[in-house]
């Protein structure tokens, strides 16, 4: 996968993968 998504898309990514990790 290359980064070239949105900020936002990237932030959004990022917290569903902590909140699937924490859980």
């Amino acid at each position: 996968m290359l980064p070239v998504f949105d900020d936002q898309d990237y932030h959004r990514k990022m917290l569903e993968l902590q909140e699937k990790l924490k859980k």
